[in-house]
């Protein structure tokens, strides 16, 4: 993540190496996106990290280091995004792998 550009949307300056795109669309209750922004991360907060670690536990998950996981980044994204747990579960693995690959780069860098 060192290459972040701040490019404006909506009137708004936004990380773009935190909008993840499809590699194909990606249909969820009649909706269609073609990417994903995780700019949310910018403000997500302790109390958010252990908000998503309780859904994680929660739904049966253990990992030593649950931030590296796959099943920890989908409680991310679903808190960020307030996108349903369901739209993250939908994914193509391939697109779900950026978003875990996001996080991490995000907490880690």
């Amino acid at each position: 993540m060192d290459n972040n550009e701040i490019v404006m949307v909506d009137g708004k300056e936004v990380n773009d190496s935190l909008i993840i795109t499809f590699k194909k669309p990606y249909t969820f209750e009649g909706t269609t996106y073609e990417e994903l922004d995780m700019n949310g991360l910018e403000d997500f907060s302790t109390e958010q990290f252990e908000l998503a670690e309780r859904q994680y536990t929660s739904s049966g998950n253990f990992s030593a280091i649950p931030e590296m996981t796959v099943g920890f980044a989908k409680y991310v994204a679903s808190v960020i995004t307030k996108k349903p747990i369901e739209f993250f579960n939908g994914l193509p693995a391939n697109e779900m792998v950026k978003v875990k690959n996001v996080c991490v780069g995000y907490f880690y860098n």
